[in-house]
């Protein structure tokens, strides 16, 4: 009994010090949004750490960090302006730490008909990523399928992942935890992605910038 009394309270002090290691990155990620001019609003559940950018132009943005460690970034587009395939093949890019200057990115390869994931990813294979469909989900009634593309970049394994999906870009990636054994990214690393990918805040960077 003694062992187990031991271990029920090691587990209640290891979830505690997840919530707080959660907690702590996204009050930092918040402030650090803050001073790249979004307008940040939050809340907490039970098992995830939430808040939003009011102020994006043409997009939904969204965060959570759960008690697990796991970062998800969900930017969604509201605007047909802001849905052109070159702009969130960047975006994407930035996330994975695979851009490169404008000039040497390879051009999209389009085909009539073709959806936004299928741009995208074929952009990041060309860019030496991974890119795979996932999420598949078949509707034999409707004779249907819906599915997510997927980008890995495998020189840069810590940057997570980031989905296309639609009018929705998805990047998730891991809090990192050295004394846990656990790669990933700080807050200052995640904070400091979003800035340089999303258009707004790239924008104002620019037309800002020192001359």
């Amino acid at each position: 009994m003694l062992m187990a009394a031991v271990s029920d309270e090691d587990h209640r002090i290891f979830v505690a010090e997840a919530h707080r290691r959660a907690r702590d990155a996204m009050h930092a990620v918040a402030d650090g949004l803050t001073d790249q001019g979004l307008d940040i609003l939050g809340q907490e559940w039970d098992e995830a750490h939430y808040l939003k950018a009011s102020n994006a132009w043409g997009a939904l943005c969204e965060a959570t960090i759960g008690a697990n460690g796991t970062f998800t970034w969900d930017y969604r587009t509201a605007d047909a302006a802001w849905t052109d395939p070159a702009q969130i093949t960047a975006m994407a890019m930035t996330l994975l730490a695979a851009d490169s200057p404008d000039d040497a990115a390879p051009s999209l390869l389009r085909f009539p008909g073709q959806t936004l994931k299928s741009a995208v990813g074929l952009a990041a294979r060309a860019r030496g990523l991974h890119a795979r469909l996932t999420d598949i989900i078949a509707d034999p009634e409707f004779l249907e399928v819906s599915a997510d593309v997927e980008i890995t970049n495998p020189a840069r394994p810590e940057r997570g992942a980031a989905r296309i999906r639609d009018n929705v870009l998805r990047w998730e990636c891991k809090l990192a935890c050295p004394g846990a054994g656990i790669t990933g990214l700080d807050a200052a690393e995640i904070t400091e992605a979003i800035g340089r990918s999303v258009p707004q805040l790239r924008m104002l960077t620019a037309r800002f910038a020192p001359q």
